[in-house]
């Protein structure tokens, strides 16, 4: 069982979509202050009696206009803000159908996560970053060492 923040927390889900070129899906916040412009892993926040996972697939529906399988639990992230804060809870994902469609963004990017800079995302999607720029080092290294293989 996921155990979660303190309930005066704000909890939200998001979703990690990956092609098969290794880059992954994040959106740009729309409007006017501190977090608008920035980019984002897509998801939202929880409503009441919905479980993370219901969240990401009704979110996604609603931001995207895309049906998701979510996959497997990423990370959680808490982010501090004064007394209260932000629960992200982070999952891999994968399209079913639709095409990512801005609907409440003012932008979609495909991008590769070593291009990723941390400052263009939103305080607590960093560690998400961080996190996507590990793995994808570490699949490299693993491919890397692999001998390579001849047609026949």
């Amino acid at each position: 069982m996921l155990k979660t923040a303190a309930p005066d927390w704000l909890r939200v889900a998001a979703a990690v979509i990956k092609r098969g070129d290794g880059t992954v899906l994040i959106a740009r916040r729309s409007g006017p202050g501190p977090e608008g412009g920035r980019w984002e892993f897509p998801g939202g926040k929880l409503e009441t009696g919905e479980s993370f996972r219901q969240c990401l697939v009704r979110e996604l529906k609603e931001e995207l206009a895309v049906d998701i399988e979510v996959r497997k639990l990423l990370c959680v992230v808490r982010h501090e803000v004064g007394p209260s804060g932000i629960e992200l809870v982070v999952y891999e994902a994968g399209l079913v159908s639709g095409e990512p469609a801005a609907l409440e963004h003012d932008g979609l990017l495909w991008a590769e996560p070593a291009a990723m800079e941390e400052d263009d995302f939103c305080e607590p999607d960093r560690p998400v970053v961080r996190l996507l720029k590990r793995e994808r080092q570490a699949g490299d290294k693993t491919a890397a060492g692999r001998p390579e293989q001849k047609a026949g």
